[in-house]
């Protein structure tokens, strides 16, 4: 294993505001009562495993923002960051927009058997790809992520949700899909 390259942080005001201005927010939230949380600190920290060393060389990121939701049947993450360029997103999509990077991120996070699979989705931007894993929890319980990556410009958007096992797939999926696209309809970068 040798060493890797990690992005470039260089927020300015203007694309800080739109990573922020993409996030979902508790009014988007179906159903609409029980939800908790809101914006968090954006995680820059890279998962890296056996099968996966991302190379984040030659990338800036210039803006990014992050909510995190939960009921007591689900959670849902939504992320946004604004590259310097939309080269830059076509890029990262190529290096990290993969089976493997959900993997090695549940396992860093304690997971245990995760099994990941690459899922139909809508196109939502000039980038995009939706995977779909179950695991097993540090503490035992079996659940179930799906999670939408989109690239749309300069930007970067995650929208993932996570229902304990057995979820219902149907509900699961088409929630994504709702989120992602809220999100894509708020890049405006």
């Amino acid at each position: 294993m040798g060493a890797f390259a990690k992005e470039r942080v260089s927020p300015n005001a203007a694309d800080t505001a739109a990573a922020r201005a993409v996030m979902i927010t508790k009014a988007d939230l179906k159903p609409t009562g029980g939800w908790k949380g809101g914006p968090t600190k954006p995680d820059f920290s890279e998962s890296t495993c056996s099968y996966y060393h991302p190379n984040d060389a030659g990338l800036v990121i210039t803006g990014a923002a992050e909510n995190d939701w939960s009921r007591a049947d689900r959670a849902l993450t939504s992320a946004a960051d604004v590259l310097q360029t939309a080269r830059m997103v076509q890029l990262d999509f190529r290096r990290s927009a993969t089976a493997a990077n959900l993997r090695c991120t549940l396992v860093k996070a304690g997971a245990s058997n995760v099994a990941p699979v690459m899922i139909p989705f809508p196109k939502l931007g000039n980038e995009t790809v939706a995977f779909r894993a179950t695991y097993q929890t540090p503490g035992g319980a079996l659940q179930v992520v799906e999670i939408a990556l989109i690239g749309h410009g300069r930007t970067e958007i995650t929208a993932a949700e996570i229902m304990a096992e057995p979820a219902p797939l149907s509900t699961l999926h088409s929630d994504v899909v709702r989120l992602a696209t809220i999100m894509t309809s708020r890049a405006k970068v």
